[in-house]
């Protein structure tokens, strides 16, 4: 008999325990992709915006992050987002003119003025209906613009201050028509080399300098092999952040206004909040290293990129430039 009873008294338990875990079971388990390591500016807003989606749906939300593109490469995660397979992902420069060729247009140095600007030119309205033909293209629903960092320029022994310092000078540049235009409206001679490829081209000296983020910078140990470091600030680097349409639909509308009420005030704010903190102190790492810290002539640089740039690109895409360059 206490066998028996004490068989029952187990079972009783074991159920009560299968009913709680299973009332404490997120209703929709999710995944996010990104390139980058979980230290990374960009990943710490991320998981920022993670925690106030799952505490918001009370866990019923749960959402993995996979970093270091542990699904896959880049234009893999993009094709699995619009397939679905993933939820979240990411429309980086290079893939979203892919879907709107008019958003190259961001690309173009020194158009976005600053962090604050690019914020003002999404709230215009100016790239809604490009927007727009991104989603229907993608199958995937925008959430905002994902800040990915401020391009600057680095060179080994040559000293940059003006376009004429860049003369018959190699730059590494992405593999595509407009980012060799980019790097030749800052008065260089553009150079394409695979990001994988570039810490050892500037070692053997293929290219003298390029152009990234201090972040990346830092991260790929640049500063052993180049010395000068010019605060050029001629892209504010982003994509696009992104949920598929598939999951989209699937989730109910409180848990849809919750995800992008949490991109508006928790994601978009950490993100240059930590941002500004690590270029501070990579800038001190940097110059600790031995990079010297230039201040170009900022405005010479301006003048000779937009020159260049509206000549290759005025009959495309002008008045998009205009329009950007117009939001106050």
């Amino acid at each position: 008999m206490i066998k028996k009873l004490n068989c029952i008294t187990l079972l009783i338990v074991l159920l009560v325990t299968i009913l709680a875990l299973s009332a404490c079971a997120a209703e929709y388990k999710l995944k996010m992709g990104s390139s980058s390591g979980p230290d990374y500016f960009t990943n710490r807003a991320k998981e920022a915006w993670i925690k106030a989606i799952e505490e918001g749906s009370n866990g019923n939300i749960e959402i993995e992050h996979y970093v270091l593109n542990s699904l896959g490469t880049e234009k893999q995660q993009v094709e699995m987002v619009s397939l679905g397979t993933v939820d979240f992902g990411g429309l980086g420069s290079q893939f979203v003119s892919n879907y709107a060729e008019e958003l190259g247009a961001l690309g173009v140095p020194f158009l976005i003025k600053d962090y604050e600007h690019m914020q003002r030119v999404i709230k215009s309205g100016v790239l809604d209906d490009y927007l727009k033909k991104v989603e229907k293209n993608s199958n995937q629903k925008i959430l905002g613009w994902g800040f990915s960092g401020i391009r600057h320029l680095t060179t080994k022994n040559i000293l940059v201050r003006t376009p004429e310092d860049l003369k018959g000078v190699k730059i590494r540049c992405m593999d595509s028509p407009f980012y060799q235009d980019a790097i030749s409206s800052l008065g260089a001679t553009p150079t394409p080399i695979a990001y994988t490829e570039l810490y050892m081209a500037l070692q053997t000296g293929v290219v003298r300098g390029q152009e990234n983020p201090v972040t990346a910078i830092f991260d790929s140990k640049m500063y052993e092999v180049q010395n000068y470091l010019m605060l050029t600030g001629h892209e504010y680097y982003g994509g696009w952040l992104t949920i598929s349409q598939i999951t989209w639909n699937k989730l109910p509308e409180e848990y849809q206004q919750l995800i992008q009420k949490a991109f508006d005030e928790v994601y978009v704010p950490k993100v240059f909040q930590y941002w500004d903190e690590d270029e501070n102190k990579i800038l001190a790492t940097l110059a600790k290293k031995g990079m010297n810290i230039i201040i170009p002539d900022k405005e010479a640089f301006r003048k000779y990129s937009n020159s260049y740039m509206m000549k290759k690109y005025g009959d495309k895409w002008g008045d998009l430039i205009e329009a950007i360059s117009d939001v106050k």
